[in-house]
This record gives structure tokens, sequence and C-alpha cells, in this order.
């Protein structure tokens, strides 16, 4: 078998198949509702609408209950679209949703003329969502140099071709859209940053706010770069808890460079932390945990220099975040003419011991003024 653009198949030293499908390859062996090619990876399924209604409303309840009043989807077709809309008409969409169209709809949202954010404060197309490389676990994050226990992995980039890679952002930065680009690796990384540069010089544009999401390993030198170009970074702590022994295994003295935020902060490079559900705890306070500690689940720390204090970690999850896809204006903070949104937890936030931090309940949610979730009705139900 050929390996498809975007992915590769697994083969052992004497080129059998050994059965794992990486990245964009995984859609040879998984049933798809939507091929996306090489354009990331393809876990749009074809389940029927109601199953998908079905799971936005279960979704829903959970992050109201774990004191989630905004989301941003961050790769969405129109299989999750058709979702969104459907549970909005009938009342189940209890968050709120910003999504990210996937790349391989560029064409289409094109010829329809849209072009950057549409819709209101419940239901929202955002930044259109473009992939560099893969993943750090299962090394295909792409790093310019090896690494792995052995020095195995190289990692993959999803577009093979450079230039069509930079003309796809060109083309969405040009016509107005702001961008989020899925890269880990530096040598990914760098593949962005190029394309950005290029995008921002043919058409400047004031506060365009394109994003990488994760921004697992930039060099010192690209952080500069970032600030430079005015890059917002979307990091997820939690991967520190999940998956940081195995990076510390890979990575080695690497794994400490990961995340940094305390060089964003330092280069005045923007920094916002989420989740990354369902791959990672869509619980904030497990975030929180994770961006202040850095600890693994094995109890190592992974780049002490980098964690943050939780004012800051609270910071990049609320005011931040809402900032990194343009809707700070009516969330991210309680201040006059904002949405009520707010969360009220059954105990002091600030005064909490770090370790006890992810065993704190939440009493209250509250959406746009009104309660969303209750702790007490909850318990009563």
């Amino acid at each position: 078998m050929v390996d498809p653009q975007g992915g590769h198949l697994g083969r052992d030293e004497w080129g059998r198949l050994t059965g794992y499908f990486f990245d964009a390859a995984q859609q040879l062996l998984v049933p798809s509702g939507v091929d996306i090619g090489h354009h990331g990876p393809g876990f749009h399924d074809d389940a029927p609408l109601e199953e998908v209604v079905s799971d936005i409303d279960r979704a829903c309840r959970a992050y109201l209950a774990a004191g989630v009043t905004t989301i941003c989807d961050a790769q969405v077709t129109r299989r999750e679209l058709t979702g969104y809309r459907e549970a909005l008409r009938r009342g189940l969409l209890t968050v709120r949703v910003t999504v990210m169209p996937i790349s391989s709809q560029q064409a289409e949202l094109e010829s329809l003329g849209i072009a950057g954010r549409l819709g209101d404060e419940r239901l929202a197309i955002g930044p259109m969502k473009f992939y560099a490389d893969g993943a750090l676990t299962g090394g295909t994050a792409c790093f310019s140099q090896p690494y792995g226990p052995n020095g195995e992995f190289a990692g993959s980039l999803y577009w093979s071709s450079e230039e069509a890679y930079r003309s796809a952002i060109g083309r969405a930065h040009a016509a107005g859209w702001q961008i989020g680009v899925h890269a880990q690796g530096d040598r990914a990384i760098e593949r962005v940053l190029d394309a950005y540069e290029a995008a921002l010089r043919a058409h400047p544009r004031a506060d365009a706010r394109h994003r990488i999401e994760h921004c697992g390993g930039p060099r010192p030198d690209q952080v500069r770069r970032m600030a430079d170009l005015g890059i917002v970074a979307i990091g997820q702590p939690r991967y520190f808890w999940d998956a940081g022994d195995d990076w510390l295994r890979t990575l080695d003295e690497r794994a400490h460079r990961l995340q940094p935020y305390r060089d964003f902060a330092d280069a005045g490079v923007p920094c916002v932390i989420s989740t990354d559900a369902p791959v990672a705890s869509y619980r904030p306070l497990d975030t929180l945990f994770s961006a202040v500690t850095r600890r693994t689940s094995a109890g190592a720390i992974v780049g002490a220099d980098h964690m943050l204090g939780l004012e800051e970690a609270l910071r990049a999850y609320t005011i931040e975040a809402a900032r990194s896809f343009f809707v700070d204006d009516i969330v991210g903070s309680l201040e006059v003419g904002k949405l009520a949104d707010l969360v009220v937890f059954d105990g002091d936030l600030l005064a909490t011991a770090v370790d006890d931090l992810p065993d704190l309940g939440v009493a209250m949610t509250v959406v746009g003024g009104e309660i969303a979730y209750a702790e007490a009705a909850s318990r009563e139900v």
C-alpha cells in the first residue's frame, strides 16, 4: 500500500505493515462521514444526526456541571455544524460554541463568501483550522531533530507541498479569516510562521490574532518571531499529566521546553490554556492544576521554569482565551456590558492548596445571567 498524503502506514524494519495507521492514513481504516483528505485527522464518523445531537446534549450537560460556559470546537465539518444547529433549534445547545471549520472546506466557504466570524453569541463560525504536523504521542510531531527512545521518530507533515500550504494560508488570510494551525514540533512551527509572515507581508492586517494550536516545542527564536507577528499560542497543560512521562522518555531535555509559558510571557506572546477535550479532560480545574504544577501522572515535573501562577493560569483560561477568538468583548471577564457567564465553586479557588484544586466542586454555573447548572438541583434529580 502507498502512504497517502498527510499520513503513513506503520512498517517494521523489513518494510512489512505493522497495522498502525498514522495521521491522515486513519481514514483508510475508520469509516468517515466526511472525507477531509490530507487536511487533518479524519475522526468525522458517519453517525446519524440524532446521535450527533444526543452527543452534543450530553456534552453540554457535562461541561456545565464542570464549570464550562464557552467552547471553541477546533475541527468542524458540515456534519458537526449541522448537529450544532439542530441542537440549538431544540434548545439543547446550552454552552456557547465557536466552531473552527477545517481547511478542507476552504474552497466551498470561499464560494459562499464566508470569511471569518459569522453567527451570534450562542453559535458562531470562528477561525479556520489548518494542520501542519501530527502528534507528540505516536511520534508524528515534526521536529528538526529526530526524537524517540532510539531517535526513530522523524514526524510527518500533513501537506507535502510547502508552496501549496503557504498559498492556502495566504488565501485564507487575504479573504479575512482568522487562522488557527495545529503545530507541535519546531520544524512544523517554522513552516507555519513562514506562511503567516508571507501572508501578513502580502496583505497587512492589524490584530489578525492568528493562532498556533498546541505550539508544543517552539525554539526561542521562534517565540520571538511569534511576538513580532502577533501570533497567539494555544496550550493544553493537561497533557503534562497524561503524556508527560512519555515525553520525558522520547524527547529528553527537549521535553522541558514543551509549551514554554514563561518564554511566551517574557516575549509578549499572548498565551492561552485550554483542554483539547475530548482527547484530554474537559474539567477546568484539571487544566488549572496542570498549568501551575506541570506534573506528570508519575509525579515528575516537566519544565518547572514554565509553571504559571494560579492567577496567571486563570487569566490564560478566561479573558486571554476569549480574546484568542475575538469574543473578549462579550465573555471572558465580569464587566458591565458583557454577558453574565460565571462559575461558583464550593470553596475559595485562590485559597485552595494546589494539590486540592481538582477536588473543588462546582456549586453553580451561570450562562447569560441564568442558572444553567446547580449542584443542589443536580443531587435532587
